[in-house]
């Protein structure tokens, strides 16, 4: 009797109401304050990792620039100077969500233009972030030549293309 009651129910059409549940937009500034504090009590990465499963729901360049902003910003000594040994900790956060492609690599720069120039260009910070990253393998030449032919015009550019020219 049981072997024809599970027949049965294979042979049964499934009326299921497939909705799709609009997710709420995450805010992507919280998403940043979130993984900075994380990153500043030292959470291990697999547990940020599963913040960032649990509560980012597309990688795209908004969060990219929020995952920038918050390593890079964790990673500073007095708001001025590249803590390299933390960096350098924290870096495969961005190797993983960025994963090679241009058009992210791009965000990862922009995020750190609008950092560096809203601590008014401390001298030689972003060159020794691009140059971890380069090194690193991160962000490629070829996205550090994109990022300096961008059309649009951002805050800061011409500033930060004078630092990294130096």
């Amino acid at each position: 009797k049981l072997k024809n009651y599970f027949a049965a129910l294979l042979d049964c059409p499934l009326e299921r109401e497939h909705k799709e549940v609009p997710k709420e937009s995450v805010n992507m500034e919280d998403v940043q304050r979130h993984i900075k504090n994380l990153l500043m009590e030292n959470v291990k990465l697999d547990d940020i990792y599963n913040y960032i499963s649990a509560n980012v729901t597309e990688i795209d360049n908004n969060f990219i620039r929020a995952l920038t902003s918050a390593v890079v910003d964790s990673s500073l000594d007095n708001r001025c100077k590249l803590n390299e040994k933390q960096f350098s900790q924290r870096m495969p956060l961005l190797e993983r969500y960025i994963d090679g492609n241009g058009q992210l690599q791009v965000q990862c720069l922009n995020a750190i233009q609008i950092l560096v120039n809203g601590l008014e260009h401390p001298p030689g910070l972003m060159q020794s972030i691009f140059s971890s990253l380069v090194t690193e393998k991160i962000i490629s030449s070829d996205s550090i030549m994109k990022w300096k032919n961008q059309c649009d015009v951002m805050e800061g550019k011409d500033s930060s293309e004078e630092e990294e020219d130096n």
